[in-house]
């Protein structure tokens, strides 16, 4: 099984690893097998069997562009991307599970203006499933030791849209 981590950053999951530069847009290092473009991936058509692309279509400047590449290249994928535009739900998740390096993220991703976009699956869901992750607000009820609080109602954060083809 041949698969693609496209806008990879410092993942290691994925055959192939493609990213548009070795840092990150905030300044975080990254670790691609080979650079390219999300809008003109240098691949034959199908070439892969799955592609992965999480967090990357609201960096971009034509997210429908790079979607039609993704389907090109890849014959099974999941594409995710933020339910809003990640700055507020992602300083209060790391402040809730004590992860100051994600409150810290989400402080360098709104101060670079890395989100170009505020993405509803509506505009580019034509033929995939679409679904909605929640999180709870809180780490402590997530886990093993969920079941202690399953009878509790704690909120729920609508953390991403996920495509999948």
């Amino acid at each position: 099984m041949t698969t693609l981590n496209l806008g990879c950053a410092n993942d290691p999951w994925g055959d192939v690893k493609v990213d548009i530069s070795f840092r990150t847009q905030t300044g975080a290092p990254s670790h691609p097998d080979m650079i390219a473009d999300a809008h003109n991936l240098p691949f034959r058509d199908a070439s892969f069997e799955f592609t992965r692309c999480w967090h990357v279509l609201e960096h971009l400047k034509n997210p429908h562009q790079a979607l039609r590449e993704i389907r090109r290249v890849s014959s099974h994928g999941e594409i995710r991307f933020p339910y809003d535009d990640g700055f507020k739900r992602e300083a209060i998740w790391g402040i809730s599970i004590l992860q100051p390096m994600i409150f810290w993220g989400a402080i360098k991703t709104r101060s670079v203006r890395a989100h170009l976009w505020k993405i509803h699956p509506d505009s580019l869901a034509h033929g995939c499933k679409v679904r909605l992750n929640h999180h709870f607000l809180f780490a402590l009820i997530s886990g093993r030791k969920a079941h202690y609080f399953r009878g509790f109602a704690f909120p729920r954060i609508k953390r991403e849209w996920v495509l999948t083809y």
